[in-house]
């Protein structure tokens, strides 16, 4: 066997072990998608037929979900300047303030977390769930098709 063929074959059998996850992955999936939902209900003022979705692109001051998701999918500089003040906004109204201290911070969150709607909880763990598989999996570390 070649060496270059051994190093193919050693690449390919890395590639398919499954990434470990740390704790501070772990705080960065459940803070991401607890900004995305406490936004969603406490700025985007959700309808009983309104998704999440739907709730923070009114929040962001999009017209639609449709205009959200375009945004989001082309990820410019107006959509990251409009999805950064409302988690700013979010995180002031519950008094998270990062230079301050640790022990306000985590009550901020848990507050917003615990205020969040029995459907929005259950969605949030979802997709803490789905997050961490997906890290776990390497679906982050693969190239994506922007063709």
């Amino acid at each position: 066997m070649k060496d270059d063929d051994f190093e193919e074959r050693l690449a390919k059998l890395e590639s398919q072990v499954p990434r470990e996850v740390t704790a501070g992955d772990e705080v960065r999936v459940w803070l991401d998608n607890l900004l995305f939902y406490a936004v969603a209900q406490y700025l985007g003022k959700p309808t009983e037929i309104d998704s999440p979705s739907s709730a923070f692109a009114r929040a962001a001051g999009y017209a639609n979900n449709y205009e959200f998701l375009q945004a989001a999918r082309n990820y410019g500089p107006e959509f990251r300047k409009r999805t950064a003040s409302v988690r700013t906004k979010i995180l002031a109204e519950f008094g998270v303030n990062w230079e301050g201290e640790r022990s306000a911070v985590i009550d901020g969150l848990e507050r917003m977390e615990a205020g969040l709607s029995e459907d929005y909880k259950r969605r949030l763990e979802g997709c803490i769930e789905d997050g961490l598989r997906r890290l776990r999996s390497g679906y982050y570390d693969k190239p994506s098709d922007s063709a």
